[in-house]
């Protein structure tokens, strides 16, 4: 198997694209001097005649440009952290402040932004701070390769280590962003992302605004306000996951930041990850049972290019779904031509305080809206968020495999056709000594035809996250209807003969368990009667609720936390590791 010679550097051991970069959007000036509102207009030439610079680069991050001392800096916005640095090397900078402090940022991809603390004016297009502090990082290796000069933070200003190093000096290290919403105190204090969906080459990047909403798509504002739930982060709760029509649900893993409600999990939502993570069993549950799928033995799959993944956030009872080009990416070439692809959904282990980081293989589905609330200086409201979905999965589906030969041929335009040299059978030995399977109870259940926000009704309980197709789907003569780890099924004549087998076997297996739950009741009464008693789940009399990871062991499958230092601790790349 050949990997793609970019996408594997970035991409590293199978997760360095999923931290890669902060998303950075440049902004484009309004007719009113004084607004604090600011559209994108996309443009597919970015040749220079945008004077915004706004561009996509290659689907895992947004840039843009703004002015310091008059010097044009391309950054990221990064909804992770709250402080500018700008890597000078090349740069001349003048009518500079030097506050004599030293500043330093690191992320856990092992970069780094380290450098006096000077004050200038910064410019980000009608917006001007006089005296802004940013750290002078001249050399540092957080730039992409050099494709950025910096990094403008957008998230809550407590995350700055800039305000934190300056505090109690006669320097103000208040974060750009707070610094511009004190300029406009009458006017909101929220910011918004619509991104746009490219995955090679210098395209548009999508919406932003700063105090207003997308002409549009204004009905945002009266979409559910996400409560924000953790100090310092975009950190909210999720209902579910529906996996091909099955309700995924709870499982919180150990150590979370916050109490989190039963049957819901902690989840953040961070432009600066490319990509996403989640609890294993959800991870397994979207990619395992997929026809030649391989894990990679530490957090992710690869799977073939053309595999439709089904996955639909669930909010507040509402649904986000998941355009299934957003839930894979290339990665490499098999032996047999066959184009892999990484699953953008990768493991989350234990420890990270949170179960989800969705970046923006989930946020390119969505437009959504971060309200500061008090964490602004002005601000006197508790800060939340609201999401509304772009995607409608109909068309998503109809668009797949037009877009998807359209990302295996941009592949092949920039990288060449690749001679594949690594047999297929090698890779799946060595998957094959990391199997992906689980060793603790998944709760299963699928909602009723008429709608996810009806009834849901428990399936089965599984020793795997295998996906459960409905009892209609597999009686339904469409084989259409009968949706397997997002591959839509053929519908001919020998598939549905042997999903009409399939009901025999699953009529013999539910008789099997219910003379196993009979011989298990005449056990309880037995004991019951002999003063005995049976804990079943936590310890209680009757039965609980089970994580979908045990937090008391760990698969054998899933390497130790501690090797996957991407993910010790929620951090992205952009976020400070200390």
């Amino acid at each position: 198997m050949l990997t793609f010679p970019l996408l594997s550097a970035l991409l590293g051991a199978g997760v360095g694209l999923q931290t890669a970069h902060a998303i950075s959007i440049p902004i484009t000036k309004r007719a009113a001097p004084h607004s604090t509102s600011v559209r994108i207009t996309p443009s597919n030439n970015v040749s220079g005649d945008d004077p915004f610079g706004f561009q996509n680069i290659d689907g895992f991050a947004y840039s843009g440009i703004i002015y310091v001392s008059g010097q044009p800096f391309t950054v990221q916005l990064d909804t992770g952290s709250s402080d500018l640095w700008l890597d000078t090397q090349n740069f001349t900078l003048t009518n500079l402040t030097d506050t004599e402090v030293v500043g330093s940022i690191s992320y856990v991809d092992g970069t780094g932004a380290t450098g006096d603390i000077n004050i200038g004016v910064v410019t980000w297009g009608d917006f001007t701070v006089e005296k802004q502090a940013f750290i002078n990082a001249p050399g540092s290796n957080a730039t992409s390769g050099g494709s950025f000069n910096g990094l403008l933070g957008v998230g809550p200003p407590s995350t700055s280590d800039i305000a934190v190093t300056l505090n109690g000096s006669q320097y103000d290290g208040i974060p750009f962003l707070d610094n511009v919403f004190a300029l406009y105190p009458d006017e909101p204090n929220f910011i918004s992302f619509l991104l746009s969906r490219n995955e090679f080459g210098i395209t548009d990047g999508g919406v932003f605004t700063i105090g207003d909403v997308d002409s549009n798509y204004t009905n945002i504002t009266s979409q559910p306000q996400l409560p924000v739930v953790a100090p310092g982060a975009w950190v909210t709760y999720m209902d579910g996951v529906v996996v091909n029509g099955n309700y995924l649900f709870g499982g919180s893993q150990p150590g979370s930041m916050v109490p989190v409600p039963v049957n819901q999990t902690l989840v953040v939502l961070d432009t600066g990850t490319s990509f996403a993570t989640a609890p294993p069993d959800y991870v397994d549950a979207m990619y395992a049972d997929i026809p030649g799928a391989q894990f990679d033995g530490q957090s992710s799959y690869i799977v073939p290019c053309d595999v439709r993944v089904n996955v639909t956030l669930v909010f507040g009872n509402l649904t986000y779904p998941i355009h299934p080009i957003d839930l894979t990416s290339p990665n490499s070439i098999a032996d047999d031509g066959t184009f892999l692809c990484q699953g953008t959904f990768s493991y989350n282990f234990p420890g990270t305080g949170l179960d989800f980081i969705l970046g923006d293989a989930f946020l390119r589905n969505v437009y959504s809206l971060y309200d500061f609330g008090d964490w602004a200086s002005v601000g006197t409201t508790p800060p939340f968020m609201q999401i509304l979905s772009t995607t409608d999965i109909d068309q998503a589906n109809a668009q797949f495999d037009a877009l998807n030969q359209a990302r295996i041929q941009q592949a092949i335009s920039i990288y060449g056709t690749p001679t594949p040299s690594t047999s297929i059978a090698t890779v799946t030995a060595t998957v094959a000594s990391g199997s992906a399977s689980l060793s603790t109870p998944v709760i299963v259940v699928t909602p009723t035809p008429s709608s996810i926000n009806s009834v849901l009704v428990v399936t089965s309980i599984s020793t795997a996250a295998t996906v459960v197709p409905s009892a209609s789907a597999l009686a339904s003569p469409n084989a259409e209807n009968f949706a397997v780890s997002g591959n839509l099924a053929d519908d001919n004549s020998e598939d549905i003969h042997n999903l009409q087998e399939f009901q025999y076997i699953i009529v013999g297996l539910v008789g099997g368990v219910l003379i196993l739950l009979i011989i298990l009741i005449v056990m309880v009464a037995q004991m019951m009667k002999k003063g005995g008693g049976m804990v079943m789940g936590g310890g209680g009399g009757g039965r609980v609720y089970k994580p979908l990871h045990d937090p008391t062991s760990a698969p054998l499958d899933h390497p130790p936390f501690g090797e996957h230092k991407p993910y010790a601790g929620y951090s992205t790349p952009y976020a400070d590791e200390n």
